[in-house]
C-alpha cells in the first residue's frame, strides 16, 4: 500500500470489514484497523482469515471492542489464520479481552516477536504461561488495576473459568 492510499482513504467510522477485503492484497505487510469500536471483534476475525494470502508482518487491531462492552472471550478461530502468516508484530490493546481458549497460543505463528495486549481485563488462564511463545522478544501486558484474585499466582487459579457455556459469536 502506499502512502498516498493511506492519506486519502482514512478509515474514519468504519463499521464492518466483510471477510475477502484484503485477500487480493498480496504485498500488504502493515494493517492498522485499530479505533473503530463498531468492528468488535467480528472485524478482527474476518481480517484474519484474509493475512494467510498477505505479506503481512505488523497488525494493528487495537481498541476495537466497545468501550464500555462486556468482557470478550478470545477464540482459536479468531487467531488460527495468523499460523500461515509471517506475522512479526500483534497489538490487541483496548480490547476488553479478559481470556481466551486453552490453546490459542499453538496459533501464534514463529514469526510473531512482539504482542501488545494492555488495557484488557485478561484473567489468569493456562495461556498466561508463555512457555510456547519461546521466539517472542517483547511482551507487554500491563495488568496494573488487576485485584488480586485476578492475579492469583496459583498455578490451578484459572480453573474457575467455565468456557464451555460461552458460545462463539458468528460473523
Amino acid at each position: 500500500m502506499s502512502a498516498q492510499w493511506d492519506t486519502q482513504c482514512l478509515f474514519t467510522g468504519l463499521e464492518h470489514i466483510e471477510s475477502g477485503t484484503f485477500r487480493r492484497l498480496t504485498h500488504l505487510e502493515i494493517l492498522d484497523i485499530s479505533y473503530h469500536r463498531k468492528l468488535g471483534l467480528c472485524g478482527f476475525t474476518n481480517v484474519t482469515h484474509d493475512l494467510p494470502f498477505t505479506s503481512i508482518k505488523i497488525f494493528k487491531a487495537q481498541y476495537l471492542a466497545c468501550e464500555r462492552g462486556g468482557s470478550i472471550l478470545f477464540f482459536n478461530n479468531d487467531t488460527k489464520p495468523l499460523l500461515n502468516t509471517k506475522l512479526e508484530e500483534l497489538y490487541i490493546d483496548g480490547n476488553n479481552l479478559d481470556k481466551t481458549e486453552e490453546q490459542i497460543t499453538s496459533f501464534i505463528p514463529k514469526s510473531l516477536r512482539y504482542i501488545s495486549a494492555t488495557d484488557n481485563r485478561w484473567i489468569v488462564g493456562p495461556y498466561s504461561y508463555y512457555g510456547m511463545l519461546m521466539n517472542l522478544t517483547n511482551v507487554l501486558i500491563d495488568l496494573s488495576f488487576h485485584n488480586r484474585h485476578q492475579m492469583s499466582q496459583s498455578v490451578d487459579s484459572w480453573k474457575c473459568d467455565y468456557t464451555d457455556s460461552v458460545a462463539e459469536i458468528g460473523c
